[in-house]
């Protein structure tokens, strides 16, 4: 997800609603302020549980980095 962030903000498009929260929980869709605020887990409790145990098998079992230490 953070790379369609990091394209969104190269392109100086806003981001779908729904992709990020801010601090009071309200939509956000300026990617310049990706870094200061939340994504939204994308499917839900179901895709958040998938998402973390997906990056955790498949991140650090490997040695590859994970999360925000991953560089474009």
């Amino acid at each position: 997800m953070f790379g369609k962030i990091s394209l969104q903000a190269q392109r100086n498009k806003p981001m779908a609603e729904g992709w990020m929260i801010d601090r009071q929980g309200q939509p956000l869709t300026d990617p310049k302020r990706s870094s200061e605020d939340s994504l939204v887990p994308v499917g839900g409790p179901k895709g958040y549980g998938l998402a973390l145990m997906f990056g955790l098998l498949a991140g650090t079992l490997n040695g590859a980095a994970f999360g925000r230490d991953v560089v474009d």
